[in-house]
């Protein structure tokens, strides 16, 4: 595809941010960007005023996006450092998957989570990660929000992962 256009929905507490960029064979270009204030707490009318505003602004921009990505407040999720050894490295997710509650007080049906391999110690055998993990009633509204505006979902990250992976890019 020689031109595709990204939108950026960043939720956070008290405000919506949105980005649209579009990327060519030569540069990525900020295309459109907003910032809307909002209400405290998140209840189904913030809900539905995120959706209108979201809706009004891919249509005042003309926005038809080829990926999405959600950026949540950080405190809807929970960071660990854990350490697990070597040999679970082919099986990881699964392995987490059955760890989970040894390190989060929640079992992993009760939550979705992701990983970062943050370093692999041969010499002692281990594996160092950062483990991300949000409870299901937390995301569910987001995830509703997205089918609702028929926008599939290429990532959902909170603002310090993002921002830290946007540093490890520059």
């Amino acid at each position: 595809m020689l031109f595709q256009t990204s939108l950026g929905v960043d939720i956070q507490e008290q405000a919506l941010c949105l980005v649209c960029l579009r990327a060519s064979s030569r540069a990525v270009q900020l295309a459109s960007h907003s910032v809307y204030p909002l209400e405290k707490g998140m209840g189904e009318e913030k809900i539905d005023a995120i959706k209108s505003l979201i809706q009004e602004f891919l249509g005042k921009n003309r926005i038809s996006p080829a990926s999405v990505f959600l950026g949540l407040p950080r405190n809807k999720a929970i960071l660990k450092y854990i350490t697990l050894p070597v040999a679970v490295k082919e099986n990881l997710r699964e392995s987490l998957g059955y760890e989970m509650e040894k390190h989060l007080p929640f079992s992993a049906g009760d939550i979705h989570f992701d990983f970062q391999l943050i370093s692999e110690d041969k010499g002692t055998g281990q594996l160092h990660l950062l483990l991300v993990a949000i409870k299901k009633e937390v995301l569910t509204p987001f995830l509703d929000l997205s089918r609702q505006l028929g926008l599939g979902l290429s990532g959902i990250e909170i603002s310090s992962t993002a921002l830290a992976d946007y540093f490890s890019w520059e």
